[in-house]
């Protein structure tokens, strides 16, 4: 999946996860492509930092648990 997919695809994802205050997205750990390095989740965290206003996002993280395949979003509380 392309950054410019993925990002369409997380921002609809977290339109319907408004009313959660964590979701955990799942982004791969790098092996589908040539370099065999991760990069959708760089792109999708950076984007993530970048929009947090807009998107209703208080924090991203990468989950240590999975070995950089997953970000650990936490959401605002809808007012």
């Amino acid at each position: 999946m392309s950054p410019t997919r993925a990002k369409a695809e997380v921002e609809r994802f977290l339109l319907m996860a408004r009313g959660h205050s964590q979701v955990k997205l799942i982004t791969g750990r790098g092996h589908g492509n040539r370099a065999m390095e991760p990069v959708l989740g760089k792109h999708i965290h950076k984007w993530l930092r970048a929009n947090k206003e807009r998107l209703g996002v208080q924090q991203v993280e990468f989950d240590k648990s999975s070995k950089s395949g997953a970000l650990l979003v936490y959401l605002r509380k809808r007012s």
